[in-house]
């Protein structure tokens, strides 16, 4: 089967089409055909403008140019190893047919070398040599026209040096998650099935629950939200109960890292796409879209597999495509409205409610959807900015270090008395894991207790018992009642719309089921190193439920640090500017302390002054982590604007020194070295490492921004 491309625009269409393949088996050359002849299609496409004009003299004799590509079969397509010395080599041959007007391209599996990295020069050379092959096909009189600096002028100008590319050559040693071997298609959670059980829900509200049509009142949202999760779960527990279990929990297993490299390769994949195809406003309108239909899918797929494992079927019923689709918006149904009742519960938005004359619950949610849409716009154009900036360490391998950073140490010490295993001890452990999974399966791994306890153990070089303490930390068993799990866990450690949760696949990759009387153990291999990397997220953001008093410290120490590192960077920003005066950490102003009626308001991170308009900024500088979930957000609410009526929050707390700045206004100027003049105006302002929900939540008497906005807001 062969997958051919059109590019239409220039005077004559171009057919771009792969060599049969003699081994209908050979699945990987396939995927690489199809990416080579969509990238030649695409740079042809954007070469348009600059060389239609050169094939009009063909058109009198010729309706078509075909481009036939050739690619060997080779090992080394499939293989990343070390950049190669190309100069001598032909990366390309090109054969033109002047009379068929064909074009026969061979790319040698030594262009690796070149695509291999960062930037698009692999991609630039193929182009470069395709320009000069259909330069061969031209009557001579035209081969002229289209020299070689021609050539390279059309490369530079639309195709220059940089993340603007097509070909992704990724070694999955080093990005292990966006593996695209031995993986199902990606499927997201289906709006057709959501639907229908949207439709099934309120014939039970009004058939059993005995709600009528018209306004649910404030005091009874949550009830009728918490009736629909249980009337979702039911559901949900009643299919799962009547499945085979035969190669269940595989195939969701393998569904969900299906789902771990799609969100990978599209988290990815962001600056190449606005590189090659859009505005940055139309990649954020694209990405609000995509993004939580991404996140959406992983959160109803984790779900999934939790209830799974814990309530293991032995029904007769054989799994499908239907029955997936069904779990997977059943699952998304439990989120969201668990999501709505913990909105309404923790006084984050007003959504009101009532039963509709079509018989469906209708919840008004426009309020909550226009900040969450705001919110979404400003999170997008972050990640964006985010993203492109990461976009080189793709490509970057690991350096072994001389030593442990004393953070490292500190951190090591602390999980040791934390979790019995130090951070090293266990990334190592899930490394392991990951290797022996591999030589399973390319996806999903599974092996009987013993024999993987034996397999790690000689690959660690630790005791079997070392071993399998650590798989019981990170394993998720059969549950008695998946809504009771047993102690020291609660329920709400099994909630789906919950975050940080001790109990979920996120935490313990390792999944436990009987079979022949013995305990097996699956895994997935993309998501174990999704969660060790979620693991020192955890840590490094001090969002670890730590029990430790060490563990606890030594995450308050840590985060101090990136504390003054974040304010160094805000620092750094407006120093770029060199309009502005800049003062870090301000604790006094000359003599003068930055002191209240109760006592020292603390320091000024950041104080920037712009004599030319005149603007003072008093900038305080926090980085917090991303809340995900309701009563994260309420949180996060309390801490930076609201308080909790014990501690003042962030804002409160830099109200007073905006307070203190203007009543010793000309003090502070005089300290700067500024004439005191009656235009200055002096500006509070919030600067957070992510973009913050909360602040589109709950009106802020002072603005609060992040990095990357402020960043945006000193280039205009």
């Amino acid at each position: 089967m062969r997958s051919p491309w059109l590019v239409e625009g220039l005077a004559l269409p171009i057919w771009i089409i792969s060599s049969e393949l003699e081994d209908d088996n050979q699945q990987e050359l396939r995927v690489l055909y199809k990416e080579f002849i969509e990238a030649i299609a695409y740079w042809l496409w954007q070469f348009t403008p600059s060389i239609s004009s050169f094939f009009q003299s063909l058109i009198p004799e010729h309706q078509v140019i075909n481009i036939r590509l050739f690619l060997p079969p080779d090992e080394e397509w499939h293989r990343i190893t070390e950049p190669k010395d190309t100069s001598n080599l032909k990366l390309v041959n090109i054969q033109a047919d002047s009379s068929s007007k064909n074009l026969h391209i061979t790319i040698s599996s030594a262009i690796c070398s070149l695509l291999q990295n960062s930037d698009n020069s692999g991609e630039r050379l193929i182009m470069q040599d395709i320009l000069s092959g259909l330069r061969d096909v031209l009557p001579s009189r035209e081969q002229a026209k289209l020299s070689d600096n021609v050539i390279a002028k059309i490369i530079d100008h639309h195709a220059p040096l940089g993340i603007k590319k097509k070909l992704l050559f990724l070694d999955s040693s080093i990005n292990p998650e966006l593996d695209d071997r031995g993986l199902l298609p990606y499927r997201k959670v289906q709006s057709a099935d959501e639907d229908e059980l949207l439709d099934e829900l309120g014939n039970y509200l009004n058939s059993v629950e005995k709600l009528k049509t018209g306004t649910i009142p404030d005091d009874q949202r949550t009830d009728v939200l918490n009736k629909a999760v249980k009337f979702f779960y039911r559901e949900l527990e009643k299919i799962v109960a009547s499945l085979n279990p035969k190669g269940l929990l595989e195939y969701l297993i393998a569904c969900h890292e299906a789902i771990v490299r799609e969100v990978a390769e599209h988290h990815l994949t962001i600056p190449t796409r606005l590189a090659c195809f859009s505005s940055e406003l139309e990649m954020v309108k694209t990405l609000n879209s995509e993004l939580p239909e991404r996140y959406k899918a992983a959160l109803a797929s984790r779900f999934m597999i939790e209830y799974v494992v814990a309530r293991p079927p032995s029904g007769i019923r054989p799994f499908s495509l239907s029955v997936y689709d069904r779990l997977q918006a059943l699952a998304s149904h439990i989120v969201n409205f668990g999501f709505e009742s913990d909105l309404i519960n923790y006084k984050l938005a007003d959504i009101k409610q009532a039963m509709l004359p079509s018989g469906r619950l209708g919840t008004d949610t426009k309020q909550y959807e226009k900040m969450r849409d705001a919110y979404m716009s400003i999170f997008t154009g972050g990640e964006i900015d985010r993203t492109t900036r990461e976009f080189g360490r793709y490509w970057r391998k690991p350096k072994a270090a001389a030593g442990k950073p004393s953070f490292v140490t500190q951190f090591d010490t602390a999980a040791t008395i934390e979790f019995g295993y130090s951070i090293t001890e266990l990334q190592e452990f899930f490394s392991a894991a990951m290797n022996i999974g591999r030589d399973i399966h390319p996806s999903v791994a599974h092996l009987f207790l013993k024999e993987l306890i034996a397999r790690l153990a000689n690959q660690l070089s630790w005791t079997q018992e070392r071993v399998s303490q650590a798989i019981e930390l990170l394993s998720l068993k059969p549950l008695s009642d998946f809504l009771k799990p047993d102690p020291p866990f609660k329920a709400v450690d099994v909630f789906p719309w919950r975050f940080n949760r001790p109990l979920s696949y996120l935490r313990r990759p390792f999944l436990h089921r009987q079979r022949n009387g013995e305990i097996e153990v699956l895994w997935g291999i993309r998501h174990l190193n999704t969660v060790s990397q979620y693991l020192i997220y955890l840590c490094l953001n001090g969002r670890l439920k730590a029990q430790s008093k060490q563990m606890k410290q030594v995450m308050g120490e840590l985060r101090n640090i990136e504390g003054e590192e974040f304010n160094d960077e805000v620092a750094d920003l407006l120093e770029q500017n060199n309009t502005l005066i800049v003062k870090r950490r301000v604790k006094k102003i000359g003599n003068l302390k930055i002191k209240g009626e109760k006592g020292i308001l603390g320091d000024i991170d950041v104080l920037a002054a712009d004599s030319r308009r005149k603007r003072l900024m008093i900038i305080e500088c926090k980085n917090f982590a991303l809340a995900r979930a309701p009563h994260e957000m309420a949180n996060e609410l309390a801490e930076l604007l609201k308080g909790n009526g014990k501690e003042k929050s962030a804002v409160q707390h830099h109200q007073e020194r905006f307070d203190w700045v203007c009543y010793h206004l000309q003090e502070v100027l005089t300290w700067l070295g500024l004439e005191l003049t009656t235009d200055w105006k002096v500006e509070p302002l919030i600067v957070t490492d992510y973009e913050l929900v909360t602040p589109h939540l709950w009106p802020s008497p002072i603005p609060v921004v992040s990095l990357v906005e402020l960043s945006k807001s000193l280039l205009q």
